[in-house]
């Protein structure tokens, strides 16, 4: 297979372009126009079509309609960003990819810093217990995708692009509302919010939501859980003007998540412990065929349990001739888990996991507020992240040398990362149609990583009644202990070698562009800008420390050139962009895969072994890398009560030169291999149809969104064929919305995936009943809603 494997000729996708859309919260302002999309991606309100910046935004009205309540329900509808699904992380898990840059894959999460920044109300969460964030969105004003770096205007380095989320903040007026939704596969939700001003310049906003669900998978192993889950969530905002010159904001918020079982199921065996191994497909697989979207065979009752508390703090002062912005946020995650790690029917391999997270920052922002020809920000930001993992593989069953209840590996990983920067931006208009931008940001970034408690399994067992020199009891174990096959159970050696790694780095990143008002229709404008993700460092004593990776930092130079334009007398608007993105010293994660011989040794495994895998992954810097593309958004009103939109994002994205890539013990030349997660074409369109009968009115809308091939996993390549084991399948989903509203209620109905496309995959896994993907069932959901005012 070709190592552009997957990647669908783009001529015969022209089509396509009729069926991408931009989905923006624009709605009508009067009968025959569309109303201005306001954003604050430069930190201040703007118009969308002023602002010289590649930008998806839904506004409330539109995630109300679409009931979106996770980043998987809008990145689909956004062009040239893509996602994987991870299990391991709960039901709301996902790798994010803008335009082919994405968080380094199958590292721990405590490894390396993200390629982009999720903010909501101005603070970054981007330090969380899951991973990526992915942050309820009940009662929200506004959220923006930005892609592009956009480190000048956010305060938390932001390499590939932000999500900045806004919430609905509280107002002097009483109001309340409730929603109840009930849906398949016994699907609840109910939400409400409640809206008090206590005194003239003084209100609180109370948000509280909850969602069940069973799942759409059922598990028939022995004792294996289901794939149901339990989210809470609770916000609790005060606004207060202070005087006519200051205001404050503060939120706390509190997300509960609880799941058992990823909804996964196996499309095919690929036994990993060779042909001596005592297990069949029948045990395995509980007796069922491959393929099946709705049964799972697993037989430990797993789960992931996840708690996120935000307080954030703001502080704004606005005067005549310049502004003042204090941001102080605090964030606490925990996340505790088990895994199934074999995924099959027979008790072997399972995870078990806590993981928690902390990160405090402040930053502080001067804004010009008078000036008609200068407008300036600049600030600065300090922030500390500390980052903890508790890790242990537990053996359930004989397995080699291994007896059960021998943990084959455990450790503690901690990780401190700390730094500040300093960023500002100028808006010079030269002129009433001619904007001219210059803008940097300066970062230090330093972090430590350290492994401590690391034990493996004695693998070298003594004869009779003894266990072998090196090894020791751990804590929870009793003499005498048992005797399998002469030989005793049980036991841990420590793992003293490369338990320590660390590393820092600095930068100076600019940005330019120039915005052009062509006329009152039309804009062009112009960027050029570099990013950072900052150098790290892994430890990995597994190795004894060989495979400690020692990273340095990448950089990224970005040009892009768009147009925005507003046609047809307001009735239209269109935005395009082309762009062209370098890296240098491009950070990536490669995996090693070896078998632990019976002295604890570790050597290349050859797929024909009776031993403990070990996955070692390793991070490096591939020489160079790009990615090309363009993007093509329209959004128009045809007639009263009809609207269209349609978009289309291009991307060619690969390694330039990466002869060097260490993989399963020797190097391997990955240059012209795609990035991971890195989609050809992703295209989505929506038809809109709004009427009133009486005093109802009600709305039709369908949207469809088309993902290229993908390939999942990046840092395992098969070098005999020359490919990427396993290529997620093109797909296109279709949602259908449908609405009626009255007298302060709301009745909506929501499908997704209608018409069950089986090759929606985002995201697939690895165990001993071979690849297990997460499946899109159609889902229903009926969601009533009830007003105040």
């Amino acid at each position: 297979m070709q190592k552009n494997l997957g990647r669908t000729n783009a001529l015969s996708l022209g089509v396509a372009t009729a069926l991408a859309t931009f989905a923006s919260p624009m709605v009508l302002a009067e009968p025959g126009a569309l109303e201005e999309v306001v954003v604050t991606a430069q930190r201040r309100e703007q118009s969308l079509q002023d602002v010289p910046i590649s930008i998806t935004a839904f506004g409330a009205a539109q995630i109300e309609k679409q009931n979106l309540q996770s980043a998987t329900d809008y990145l689909q509808a956004t062009p040239n960003v893509s996602y994987t699904e991870v299990g391991g992380q709960g039901p709301k898990g996902l790798n994010i990819s803008i335009r082919g840059i994405s968080d380094l894959q199958n590292a721990e999460r405590v490894s390396a810093t993200s390629a982009f920044s999720v903010y909501v109300d101005e603070f970054s969460v981007g330090t969380a217990a899951r991973g990526t964030p992915n942050p309820q969105l009940y009662d929200i004003e506004r959220l923006e995708i930005l892609r592009g770096p956009q480190g000048t205007y956010f305060g938390r380095n932001s390499t590939g692009g932000a999500i900045n989320i806004t919430t609905k903040k509280p107002s002097d007026e009483l109001f309340a509302r409730v929603d109840l939704g009930i849906g398949n596969f016994q699907t609840h939700q109910i939400g409400g919010v409640l809206n008090v001003p206590i005194t003239e310049n003084f209100f609180t906003r109370l948000t509280v939501e909850q969602a069940t669900s069973d799942g759409p998978v059922e598990n028939v192993g022995p004792g294996g859980g289901e794939s149901s889950y339990d989210n809470d969530n609770v916000r609790l905002a005060f606004h207060w003007d202070i005087s006519q010159h200051w205001e404050a904001d503060f939120s706390a918020t509190r997300i509960r998540e609880d799941s058992d079982l990823p909804p996964r199921v196996s499309v095919g065996i690929e036994s990993r412990f060779g042909p001596n191994s005592q297990l069949d497909d029948e045990r395995i697989t509980c007796g069922l065929s491959f393929n099946t979207d709705d049964k799972a065979c697993r037989d430990t009752a797993g789960f992931t349990d996840l708690e996120d508390d935000v307080l954030n703090l703001r502080l704004r002062y606005t005067g005549d001739e310049f502004g003042f912005v204090s941001i102080t946020g605090r964030s606490t995650s925990e996340l505790d888990q088990l895994n199934d790690l074999d995924g099959g029917g027979t008790p072997l391999v399972d995870r078990e996991n806590d993981y928690s997270a902390e990160s405090v920052s402040q930053e502080l922002r001067l804004f010009s507020t008078d000036s008609e020809v200068l407008e300036w920000t600049i600030g600065g930001l300090v922030y500390k992240d500390e980052l903890t993992a508790n890790n242990r593989i537990i053996i359930r069953d004989f397995l080699g040398p291994w007896m059960a209840g021998d943990y084959a590996n455990e450790n503690t990983i901690d990780l401190e990362r700390e730094g500040w920067a300093l960023f500002g931006d100028i808006n010079w208009h030269i002129s009433d149609a001619l904007t001219l931008t210059i803008g940097g940001r300066y970062s230090s970034d330093e972090e430590e990583q350290v492994w401590s408690n690391v034990f493996a399994a004695c693998a070298n067992r003594a004869e009779g009644d003894a266990l072998a020199d090196g090894c020791t009891l751990r804590p929870d174990q009793m003499t005498p202990l048992p005797v399998i096959d002469g030989r005793i159970s049980g036991g841990r050696t420590a793992q003293i070698e490369g338990t320590r790694a660390g590393n820092d780095s600095t930068d100076f990143s600019p940005r330019l562009a120039l915005n052009w008002d062509v006329n009152e229709d039309w804009t062009v404008y112009g960027v050029w800008s570099q990013g950072y993700k900052s150098a790290g460092a892994r430890a990995n004593p597994d190795s004894g420390g060989a495979n400690s990776s020692v990273y340095d930092k990448e950089k990224l130079t970005n040009m892009e050139l768009g147009v925005k334009a507003e046609l047809n007398g307001g009735r239209t608007r269109l935005s395009a962009a082309i762009f062209s993105m370098d890296w240098d010293d491009f950070q990536t994660t490669t995996r090693e895969t070896f078998c632990r011989e019976a002295d604890g040794s570790l050597r290349p495994q050859d797929g024909n072994e009776n031993c403990e895998f070990v996955p070692l992954d390793r991070i490096q810097n591939a020489p160079s890398a790009k990615s090309d593309g363009f993007e093509l958004s329209v959004d128009t009103l045809l007639g009263e009560s009809w609207r269209a939109g349609l978009g289309y994002g291009y991307l060619d994205a690969e390694y330039v030169d990466f002869e060097n890539a260490v993989l399963n013990g020797g190097n391997v030349d990955l240059s012209g291999y795609p990035l991971p997660n890195a989609p050809e074409n992703t295209a989505s369109a929506y038809l809109e149809y709004q009427y009133t009968i009486g005093a109802v009115d009600g709305y039709i809308r369908v949207d469809t969104n088309y993902r290229d091939s993908v390939f999942n996993q990046a840092s395992i390549v098969d070098e005999t064929r020359g490919e990427y084991p396993y290529t997620a399948d093109s797909y296109y989903i279709v949602n259908l919305y449908a609405g009626l509203e009255w007298d302060r209620q709301r009745l909506a109905l929501v499908v997704n995936n209608l018409n069950e496309d089986d090759d929606f995959v985002s995201g697939a896994g690895a165990g001993t009943a071979g690849i297990h993907v997460r499946v899109h069932p159609t889902t229903y959901l009926l969601k009533w809603t009830f007003m105040t005012n």
